[in-house]
């Protein structure tokens, strides 16, 4: 009996031993797996602050892009920074812009303070992307962008059309490029764009834009309002409101990114969608331009000056004459009379064409102009100065009046003429307008089969300016240590 329970008391012993190994391993056990589940938690925040600090650098890079675009030189930007309210903590972007005078970039770089020194061909740019989160570095995105000055834009014709206030776009219009997706719009005021519309560019808008049944940009919609779509719109790269909200109805969508300072909700983005942003430029400012009369610059760029005074019957009659010129001529009618066309009229040229009116311009149905010799190129110039619009003799609010142009009904040009519109007030072109050119007017509408065929036009008497617009070609985007 007593050797049974020292036997026992052995055994409980061991017991007890084994009680306490097994106690030590789970202990390691389960310090192990606190030891690593606190290292993939930090290499979770690590890796997070990585991907926010990347996407806010090349945020940092696509705004820098739009801004190298928006504004002209002298005033392109030195540097480019701002916040992206992402979640979990707030990211930052901070680009530094280093200009050159030739692309590829070669030599010394030019400066830049409060603008550059001189005209860039090249910009390299360096977007370092940050986070508020405690772990993990900054990230930084380069790129390099050659810049080509925008044609016209030293005189301030760089748009294919201007509407100082916000212009009517409506029903089967279609906007073709020069080169490329170059056929912009710019506004002062508010964009709409209605049914089955098509800009092969980008549109430009001080005020709100508003894309409805199947509008599409096939570039940058860039507006300092509201940027609102419905119904299968489209924007070819990027939506940009500087300083509201991005609404996309449920079929429309932005192929590349969409950034508000305010909301940014619906439709379809394939890029990055960001909300509550700030930094981000406003479009670029323009003025409709100023061309007033200025009979030596004519004269001096090789036309014959033709003086019809008030009488725009008898100018009517001598622009008829213009299938047997031999020189390029200007037609000058002064006063409130309107040069018009009636029904199936055909204005053929054998030199370049310009008219000059104070009062304005009126093309019934069935308007056409053409080449005297098919394929052979002339230029068309519709002009009402806009010294013509005065304090006594001002802009009519609704269509047709004074210093206006209005065209009706099938009018076209053939692909040999390149035709310029410009008059400070209305422009209103209705019903299968067809032809190739630039529109600028104070209000411009469009409506019902319209096409344009963007090309700038070199127009004498034009104020240069020293100021410069350009289009930005990517050469390289890539991810670089900070």
């Amino acid at each position: 009996m007593h050797r049974f329970l020292n036997h026992a008391q052995q055994e409980n012993g061991i017991a007890m031993i084994t009680v306490m190994l097994t106690s030590m391993v789970v202990i390691g056990l389960s310090l192990t797996a606190v030891q690593l589940s606190q290292h993939g938690l930090s290499s979770t925040a690590t890796d997070r602050k990585r991907i926010q600090a990347v996407d806010a650098a090349e945020a940092g890079l696509d705004i820098t892009l739009a801004a190298l675009q928006a504004n002209p030189y002298p005033t392109l930007p030195c540097t480019v920074a701002g916040t992206l309210s992402d979640v979990p903590t707030t990211a930052s972007y901070s680009v530094a812009i280093t200009y050159y005078p030739t692309f590829p970039p070669s030599g010394a770089p030019l400066t830049c303070a409060s603008g550059v020194s001189a005209q860039p061909a090249a910009a390299e740019l360096a977007s370092t992307g940050d986070t508020q989160s405690a772990v993990g570095g900054k990230r930084q995105m380069d790129a390099l962008v050659k810049l080509s000055p925008v044609a016209g834009s030293s005189s301030g014709f760089n748009r294919a059309i201007f509407s100082d206030q916000g212009p009517v776009l409506n029903n089967t219009l279609t906007i073709n490029g020069y080169s490329g997706q170059d056929g912009d719009i710019y506004s002062n005021g508010n964009v709409t764009c209605n049914n089955a519309a098509t800009v092969h560019g980008s549109v430009y808008t001080q005020g709100t834009a508003f894309l409805n049944n199947g509008c599409n940009i096939t570039v940058d919609l860039y507006a300092k309002g509201n940027l609102t779509t419905n119904n299968a719109s489209s924007i070819g790269h990027d939506a940009i409101s500087s300083q509201g909200n991005i609404s996309l109805g449920n079929t429309s969508t932005v192929s590349h990114d969409a950034t508000a300072k305010g909301t940014n909700t619906g439709g379809t983005v394939t890029g990055q969608r960001r909300s509550n942003q700030t930094g981000i430029p406003d479009p670029p400012t323009a003025s409709l331009p100023t061309l007033n009369w200025n009979a030596a610059a004519w004269t001096s760029a090789g036309y014959t000056l033709v003086d019809e005074g008030t009488n725009c019957t008898q100018a009517h009659n001598d622009i008829a004459t213009m299938n047997t010129a031999t020189v390029n001529t200007v037609y000058r009618i002064t006063g409130s009379c309107q040069v018009t066309w009636t029904n199936n009229e055909t204005v053929t040229v054998a030199r370049d064409l310009a008219v000059v009116a104070d009062g304005g311009f009126l093309w019934n149905n069935s308007f056409k102009l053409k080449s005297s010799v098919a394929g052979l190129k002339h230029k068309v110039w519709w002009i009402v100065p806009s010294d013509a619009v005065t304090v006594s003799s001002p802009c009519q609010s609704s269509d047709g009046g004074v210093h206006d142009m209005l065209a009706n009904n099938a009018n076209s040009s053939t692909s040999d003429i390149t035709v310029f519109f410009y008059t400070p007030c209305n422009i209103s072109m209705n019903n299968a307008i067809s032809g190739g050119g630039q529109i600028y007017g104070g209000r411009v509408k469009i409506n019902n089969a319209f096409t344009l065929n963007y090309v700038p036009a070199d127009i004498p008497g034009a104020a240069s300016a020293t100021t410069t617009l350009y289009t930005v070609a990517i050469s390289y985007k890539r991810e670089t240590p900070a």
